[in-house]
């Protein structure tokens, strides 16, 4: 769908194995009161006939199959060179959209320039309704440090100035890298709680141990990448510290070994792919996680 006045917003849908819940996903899409979209969905190699349902019942919309699971942040940056839009809407396979969410998310990056990313405020569901509303306590809209990338308008241009998602995250964590490299070229988060995307988290290909293990590899390679000194070289002493701690209040006797394997696997890795963001960027991506502000930071 078209409109020569609106900027061509592109709803992008990431999925593996969720067949029985991706439908509610582009049906809200495709509901949208914002009329110039398109809808492209990635199936990372399903095996549940995913593909097959989406081009039946959805002929409308853009099927892209991956030879292989990319995981999350791949298979977005695989996505994101199929999508035509000004803006990038990604959206996850088992969260849908408030009808008016993408019309709301543009219009508040439309309102300043220099917003890369619009996040809308997620609102979890169970069987008996809204659970709770992520990020807690976050009513008003704010500028922030980062995203949750399964409900952010992205803009087009911003990810073309600094790049995507990095391509070796698989899952967990991408979000930041990303957030912080925009921050440094003059690009913001936003926070717009009338955006909303609810959400009913799936059970499958959700594993609160990995969520640990790939949430700490991943912040370690954003600080030896990207933070600037000295907090390049903490972030690893912090993590570890959580890892210890992680080891007993999830039971996870391994965590801190695998997580010591992946840093000196990095280390050997990150000649040559070091490049810091300014230590003004660094501080100023704390200060925003600690206290996102209703004005634009300067």
């Amino acid at each position: 769908m078209n409109s020569t006045n609106q900027p061509l917003v592109s709803i992008l849908i990431v999925t593996w194995n969720r067949r029985s819940d991706l439908p509610r996903a582009i049906e809200s899409a495709l509901n949208q009161t914002w009329t110039a979209i398109e809808i492209v969905v990635i199936d990372n190699a399903s095996t549940d006939g995913t593909a097959g349902l989406v081009r039946d019942r959805f002929p409308q919309v853009t099927l892209v199959e991956a030879p292989r699971n990319l995981g999350c942040p791949s298979g977005r940056n695989f996505g994101f060179r199929e999508c035509r839009g000004d803006f990038i809407y990604c959206l996850d396979d088992d969260g849908w959209l408030k009808p008016d969410a993408i019309e709301v998310a543009v219009r508040r990056a439309q309102s300043e320039p220099r917003i890369g990313v619009v996040m809308s405020r997620i609102h979890e569901t169970s069987v008996s309704g809204v659970v709770r509303r992520l990020p807690a306590d976050r009513e008003q809209p704010v500028y922030q440090a980062s995203f949750f990338g399964g409900c952010a308008l992205i803009r087009r241009e911003a990810i073309d100035q600094v790049g995507a998602f990095p391509e070796d995250f698989f899952r967990q964590a991408e979000e930041e890298d990303l957030a912080i490299r925009l921050l440094d070229a003059g690009w913001f988060c936003f926070l717009e709680p009338d955006s909303i995307m609810f959400h009913a988290p799936s059970p499958v290909g959700r594993n609160s141990k990995a969520f640990l293990l790939y949430g700490l590899r991943n912040t370690n390679k954003t600080g030896l990448r990207v933070w600037s000194f000295p907090w390049c070289a903490l972030r690893p002493l912090v993590n570890l510290w959580h890892s210890f701690r992680f080891m007993f209040t999830h039971r996870y006797a391994s965590l801190p070994f695998l997580v010591l394997f992946n840093l000196a696997r990095d280390l050997v890795s990150l000649p040559g792919r070091r490049s810091p963001v300014s230590a003004r960027t660094n501080e100023l991506f704390f200060r925003l996680g600690k206290h996102p502000t209703a004005t634009r930071p300067t």
